[in-house]
């Protein structure tokens, strides 16, 4: 069972999920992009799923933004994009528990068959890591 945001969803149908990232770093005060992988269009039946492989720990007034790209080709420009999740530290820390879901996309029909994942930080979050992974239902 996965939780978001006091949701929870049941498991997958599939107990092999397709690896995006494992224990991937965030960045340093900058971004981070994944490689493309394929998020073909099968509507409905394709989830990816942003997982916090361990605490992520923002201090006041610093972000986290988690955003979708995608294209027609692997190596296409990937210009049009989506914000997944955006956190921001706002008045005292914010800790995100690892195991928590941080981001939980399904594509809609605008969204391409090739997809990147981007991460930006304004603080130091190389210590924290994320895992992502598709998740496929019959």
């Amino acid at each position: 069972m996965a939780t978001v945001f006091g949701t929870t969803f049941a498991d997958r149908t599939t107990n092999y999920p397709d690896r995006v990232l494992t224990a991937q770093a965030l960045p340093n005060n900058t971004t981070f992009t994944s490689s493309a992988f394929s998020f073909a269009k099968v509507a409905g039946r394709i989830e990816l799923e942003i997982v916090a492989n361990t605490s992520i720990v923002l201090v006041d007034t610093k972000t986290l933004k988690i955003e979708l790209f995608w294209d027609k080709s692997a190596t296409g420009s990937f210009s049009a994009s989506r914000v997944i999740n955006s956190y921001i530290a706002s008045g005292s820390t914010l800790t995100i528990a690892a195991g928590t879901v941080v981001g939980l996309v399904t594509p809609e029909s605008d969204v391409e068959q090739f997809a990147k994942i981007k991460f930006t930080t304004t603080a130091d979050q190389s210590a924290h890591k994320v895992d992502a992974a598709l998740y496929y239902r019959s």
